[in-house]
């Protein structure tokens, strides 16, 4: 029997987190009904999301064209940032403000802030690693979510390899979970 790639397992493990919460956005007694800008939506509220083995893998694997294109101005936002950010760690590894905001009022960005931590992990068996925790207003469940979590794991590889740091974990806290009602 042929054995799964990291990549394959890495996929599989995304896509059952995105069927978990699509199964549970459809429950009509859980999440609710809204309409957003004109658009019906279905939503839970209040969402923390832990991802043991972020998807690095899987990074070389994809185009980097689509990180450009589909992320260009929020990779921008981050890598002005990138100096600060290193810094911060390398003055104290173990610093709660190496923090990085993403919003702009011209534009409602869905991560409003990339906060890098230091700390021991699960997946690195209990020793110390970098880890990336992301703070979003809104998440669109069918159509962001696996491109969100693809585009925050190589961002956590970049500033993990650039500090020569074991790669930690990543965690989303979510406002706002939704799929659109015709997406069903």
């Amino acid at each position: 029997m042929k054995q799964k790639t990291n990549e394959a397992i890495a996929l599989q493990e995304l896509d059952k987190i995105v069927t978990q919460y699509d199964d549970i956005l459809g429950r009509p007694n859980i999440g609710k009904e809204v309409v957003v800008n004109g658009y019906k939506t279905r939503e839970i509220t209040d969402i923390m999301i832990h991802i043991d083995q972020p998807l690095t893998s899987i990074i070389s694997e994809l185009s980097k064209e689509y990180y450009y294109d589909s992320y260009e101005d929020d990779y921008k936002r981050i890598m002005n940032c990138k100096e600060d950010i290193i810094y911060k760690i390398l003055e104290d590894k173990y610093t709660r403000q190496a923090i990085i905001s993403n919003w702009h009022n011209q534009v409602n960005q869905c991560f409003s802030q990339l906060q890098f931590i230091y700390r021991i992990t699960k997946n690195t068996k209990n020793k110390e690693a970098l880890n990336l925790i992301v703070y979003f207003r809104s998440c669109d469940l069918i159509y962001k979510f696996n491109s969100d979590v693809i585009f925050l794991s190589h961002i956590l590889k970049k500033f993990s390899n650039e500090l020569e740091l074991d790669q930690g974990h990543l965690t989303l806290f979510i406002a706002s979970l939704h799929r659109y009602i015709n997406n069903v």
